[in-house]
């Protein structure tokens, strides 16, 4: 079993040091991407001899991706060659002797300008693993609505990556996780950042926040739909879906008014409509929401993909298909739940979710949000939203330069577009500035107003 993470022994400002100085010492996914030829992930097993030879002639940088990135041992005199920071990550419980050489006691990566420790590859940590930073992590932060808020809930922290993410934008954050060793990570990796208005709770779903109301709450729970009971950041002992739609109901109660909450989920999408679950769970509750589609996957297809790095891959494969069959599951969802909590209840929609993003996608659904409590009218006003774009291709014909298509697209957040015809792009044209719809151009006034409330809905037109 690896012996990181402990318990901060030393001073949080000495595990701040760290972080300083890593990032100081160049370890960030530009220089690394220039010494590895990888932005900072893991360098795969093929590129690893590559990367080896690379980090070699690295000097302290090399040195340190050999420690974090690359599994690699280094030698005393190469420790110390970091001068302070080699005691610093002794200290701090980063470095360890083994073989007589020293190694890496975690993986760490940089994203962006946070670094995040977690479990390698190979941990023998038993069901209490604490992966990095993947897909689902990655995915859940670019849907996380970023707005100012008093208090904040991670559930399910992980590493506290999606804490240390909601700090940035909340006085007070509570980051919860029923795995002791997910708390100690996620301690570590925000005193690694420099980020104190977190706090730690352990315990098991919505147990520790009891009675409590937040303005913006994330989840990730271990929502797989699995046979086994192998890793607690991945599978729930309640089986299928449950562990979903539990989180996706528990979390309208911990909103406050007008707060919001993203949670990851999947279902059992067999059946005529694959979203009928996840709608089902929102729609009974007092809050607007979006099933952000991802991923409808073949029941087969969903079980190679989840048993593809297992040791023993095809008594895996079958452990999973069987359990699919034998429940009747055709088709497994994945998706975003976005929820705003109100009064009573709201509205609900389901959209899929573009497989490249624009951007981080806050402004964007909150848009979304806003467009299906509008009611939109001829005497509303409306506009482009800002990040609105209109992209015209003419071609030359024998009466000189026509029209040969039209699109409208967003530059943020999901990244929709949607090809205009001729009387689409005249609406759109005169969306320059406010306007009324009543003073849209169109012959059927009942058309074009069913065009301005699709924009509006999909966030490309706001009103007001």
């Amino acid at each position: 079993m690896s012996e990181f993470p402990p318990a901060i022994v030393g001073s949080e400002q000495t595990v701040q040091r760290v972080g300083v100085a890593l990032t100081a010492a160049g370890f960030t996914p530009p220089r690394l991407k220039d010494l590895l030829g990888s932005d900072g992930a893991l360098v795969d097993a093929g590129r690893r001899p590559d990367a080896l030879r690379h980090a070699h002639a690295g000097g302290d940088l090399g040195v340190l991706a050999r420690l974090f990135l690359l599994a690699d041992g280094v030698s005393d005199e190469e420790l110390s060659g970091l001068g302070t920071l080699a005691e610093d990550l002794r200290c701090c419980g980063l470095v360890s002797q083994r073989g007589g050489v020293n190694v890496g006691a975690a993986t760490m990566i940089p994203h962006d300008d946070i670094l995040i420790a977690s479990d390698g590859p190979g941990s023998d940590v038993s069901d209490a693993l604490v992966p990095g930073v993947q897909g689902p992590s990655h995915l859940l932060g670019m849907l996380a609505i970023r707005r100012p808020v008093q208090r904040a809930l991670d559930l399910g922290t992980g590493n506290g990556i999606q804490a240390i993410l909601l700090a940035r934008s909340s006085e007070h954050v509570v980051a919860t996780d029923l795995n002791p060793r997910a708390i100690a990570y996620a301690r570590f990796n925000a005193a690694l950042n420099g980020v104190t208005n977190i706090e730690f709770r352990q315990g098991d779903l919505f147990e520790p926040v009891a009675g409590e109301r937040f303005g913006l709450a994330v989840a990730n729970p271990p929502y797989v739909i699995s046979p086994e009971t192998s890793f607690t950041f991945r599978d729930s002992v309640l089986g299928g879906e449950a562990i979903s739609a539990q989180v996706v109901v528990g979390m309208s109660d911990v909103l406050e008014e007008g707060g919001h909450a993203t949670v990851l989920v999947s279902w059992d999408a067999s059946g005529a409509d694959p979203h009928a679950t996840p709608v089902g769970w929102v729609a009974g509750l007092p809050v607007d929401g979006v099933v952000l589609s991802t991923t409808i996957e073949p029941a087969r297809s969903n079980a190679e993909r989840w048993t593809a790095a297992h040791a023993d891959r095809d008594a895996a494969f079958a452990q999973w298909y069987d359990y699919y069959v034998a429940n009747g599951i055709e088709h497994v969802g994945y998706a975003a739940v976005v929820m705003r909590r109100r009064e009573r209840h709201g509205r609900h929609r389901v959209i899929a979710v573009p497989p490249t993003m624009a951007s981080q996608a806050s402004d964007h659904l909150l848009r979304l949000l806003d467009g299906q409590g509008t009611t939109v009218a001829e005497a509303s006003i409306v506009r482009l939203a800002p990040t609105t774009r209109i992209t015209e291709v003419t071609e030359p014909g024998p009466d000189g330069w026509a029209l040969a298509s039209a699109e409208i697209s967003l530059a943020d957040g999901l990244g929709f577009r949607a090809d205009l015809d001729v009387r689409g792009l005249a609406v759109v044209r005169s969306l320059v500035s406010q306007t009324a719809v009543a003073d849209l151009p169109g012959d059927d006034a009942d058309e074009v107003l069913g065009f301005v409330r699709e924009l509006v809905e999909l966030g490309f037109v706001v009103t007001g």
